[in-house]
């Protein structure tokens, strides 16, 4: 039995579970398999963060796992915002 769904983007796969009432979560994944430096990783993963947070307000129990690729590590911030939007506009 599938709970969630898949979203997948040019720069970032994301899931999405829809339950409760409760607060939006978002979760960033970002292993050793995008760069081994950890400074990368997590350059990384604050700005798929920042790139998701304007667009959660007024979403209520969701869970996001976000799931960086490769390619997110150089792209355009404003690119990802708007995935990120796409994404949570599935969601709706």
């Amino acid at each position: 039995m599938q709970r969630g769904f898949k979203v997948l983007k040019p720069d970032f796969t994301v899931r999405i579970l829809k339950g409760g009432d409760q607060p939006i979560r978002l979760t960033v994944v970002v292993g050793k398999k995008i760069s081994n430096s950890a400074v990368v990783r997590n350059r990384t993963k604050r700005r798929v963060r920042e790139a998701f947070i304007p667009y959660m307000e007024n979403k209520r129990g969701v869970s996001v796992v976000v799931f960086p690729k490769q390619q997110a590590i150089e792209t355009d911030f404003e690119k990802l915002k708007n995935e990120a939007k796409e994404c949570l506009n599935q969601v709706v």
